[in-house]
């Protein structure tokens, strides 16, 4: 009594399961591929600044680096604060957050990036002297940031964020102002 396998019907369940595989290992490397791409192509965002945390009404040193193999067609860095609040309406809890101040530290245009040379540029940027510091409530808070914002020929445009803290004005800095 051995076992037989019926050889006259052909397995149609698993050569389905056999197609599908197929298709989905050739997806998987396609995708792998084009993430891949886009990881090596796109460099680092480098920002350095000359101190941290951030005064009001002091100036600082900002130097800002793009690496990659990129055809920029716009680089622009921008220093951010905004406000968010956290409020309940009926049952619902909802965070509205509102642009209180921007301004714009670089503006770029037409750059060319190479393999191992990046894009660089130093710049000075002030912080107001009269803008809400760095705060963080219970259902509000204040938050700044520096924003890099790229626009490029052959990849879509993508935005990096870094997070700031701006203390209150120190007795001698809002004496001076």
């Amino acid at each position: 009594t051995a076992l037989r396998l019926d050889t006259s019907a052909p397995p149609w369940p698993l050569l389905f399961v056999l197609v599908g595989s197929i298709w989905v290992g050739c997806w998987s490397v396609v995708y792998l591929w084009r993430e891949l791409r886009w990881y090596t192509g796109i460099g680092p965002t480098t920002l350095e600044i000359s101190a941290h945390p951030l005064y009001p009404g002091r100036e600082y040193a900002l130097f800002a680096s793009q690496a990659g193999r990129l055809q920029l067609t716009s680089f622009r860095v921008r220093l951010i604060c905004q406000e968010s609040a956290t409020y309940r309406q009926g049952t619902d809890t909802r965070t509205s957050t509102q642009l209180v101040y921007q301004q714009e530290i670089i503006n770029q245009e037409d750059i060319e990036v190479q393999i191992g040379i990046p894009f660089e540029q130093d710049c000075e940027f002030q912080v107001p002297s009269r803008i809400m510091h760095s705060f963080k409530g219970t259902h509000n808070s204040v938050q700044w940031k520096i924003q890099v914002d790229v626009q490029t020929k052959e990849w879509p445009a993508f935005r990096r964020t870094f997070p700031l803290v701006v203390y209150p004005p120190t007795a001698s800095s809002s004496e001076a102002s």
